[in-house]
């Protein structure tokens, strides 16, 4: 199956939060005394879709089969 990678635009604000859920939940498991447990406050829609706003933030999305798997998300520097 072969990974394709794009562009994330703001409609994809609400698979970045559920994607970013379940990276939480590991973090949240190992250790609990550094990360808050996943929940709807912990990255919501509404801050997903603020990043992918920002004309300096690039995120791009990783589907397999149109399934989203993941995410990568960087800042550019100013120019």
């Amino acid at each position: 199956m072969p990974i394709a990678i794009r562009r994330a635009t703001t409609a994809d604000a609400e698979i970045m939060s559920s994607l970013n859920a379940d990276v939480q939940a590991v973090h949240w498991s190992a250790l609990p005394s550094l990360f808050k447990p996943p929940g709807p406050e912990t990255f919501p829609p509404a801050a997903a879709a603020g990043l992918l706003a920002q004309p300096n933030h690039l995120v791009f999305i990783a589907e397999v089969d149109s399934l989203p798997l993941g995410y990568a998300y960087a800042v550019g520097l100013p120019k």
